[in-house]
């Protein structure tokens, strides 16, 4: 559940925030650790936070498929 709210919470930062660095160990989800092992979510926040990390995926699958067509068109 950690690593799906970290993720989730990453995925959603406000695009006038500026860019977080890669993850580059497990010891940024520390604090979500904690943070989840003092007060777990509800089993329906989980389906939620699930819910709009696939809608995110495939918005940005959509995103690389129409700059890929793009890219198509202009090298022919």
């Amino acid at each position: 559940m950690a690593l799906l709210l970290a993720t989730a919470r990453r995925a959603n930062r406000p695009e006038s925030e500026p860019a977080l660095p890669p993850v580059r160990s497990l010891h940024y989800y520390l604090p979500v650790l904690d943070e989840v092992i003092a007060e777990p979510p509800p089993t329906a926040y989980r389906k939620y936070l699930i819910s709009r990390l696939n809608q995110e995926q495939q918005t940005n699958d959509a995103l690389k498929d129409v700059r890929n067509d793009g890219q198509d068109q202009d090298t022919r």
